[in-house]
């Protein structure tokens, strides 16, 4: 895929700028979601996505989980 597909560009906001703000997730949902709507590949991220909160805390994934994932993932787009 092109360098400068979005979602890509979102998931390098997280893994190489180190973004891990509320903002920087959401900006990666919206871009998963226009782009690849029912993509497989993506479903275990935007399940973490959704339970995840800057510090982590019960039930909630924290920063580590979801750059792990977002690794992963970056090797797929």
């Amino acid at each position: 895929m092109a360098t400068n597909n979005p979602v890509r560009l979102a998931l390098q906001r997280i893994v190489v700028q180190r973004d891990f703000s509320l903002n920087a997730a959401d900006a990666l949902v919206t871009a998963i979601l226009k782009e690849f709507p029912d993509d497989q590949r993506f479903e275990d991220l935007l399940d973490i996505l959704a339970q995840y909160r800057p510090g982590g805390g019960e039930f909630l994934f924290d920063e580590q989980k979801l750059e792990a994932e977002c690794q992963r993932v970056l090797k797929l787009v």
